[in-house]
């Protein structure tokens, strides 16, 4: 991880979006790396976000023009909205939802997308 996704990370994880601002996220900015959040689970800074919820960091987040709105995790199919399903994030479902997320994404395995999570 580049010096840059690290930062992007913590401030992200610590919902720190004075810092998330300063470095720059526009339309240079990648946005669609992976993050090893535990060991062999990986997931995009708007996977992360989702699941902390913050809705002022995934507003800034979506700013950039570049960012995979629908970026799924390779292993489960899992998109951003199904995360913050499963993490209750109820905030982040209505923003990501607003945006055009697909809200019928399904996990490879179970078939469940997010309302049977949300259940």
């Amino acid at each position: 991880m580049t010096k840059l996704e690290m930062a992007i990370y913590n401030s992200i994880k610590y919902t720190d979006t004075d810092h998330l601002k300063d470095l720059a996220i526009d339309g240079d900015t990648n946005l669609n790396f992976e993050i090893e959040v535990e060991e062999d689970v990986y997931y995009s800074p708007l996977m992360v976000a989702s699941v902390v919820g913050c809705v002022p960091v995934l507003e800034i987040l979506l700013t950039n023009p570049g960012i995979d709105l629908n970026y799924q995790d390779e292993e489960t199919g899992c998109n951003s909205f199904w995360l913050a399903s499963m993490y209750g994030k109820g905030g982040a479902m209505n923003l990501l939802a607003s945006k055009g997320i697909d809200i019928l994404n399904k996990h490879k395995e179970t078939g469940k997308n997010a309302l049977h999570v949300a259940i």
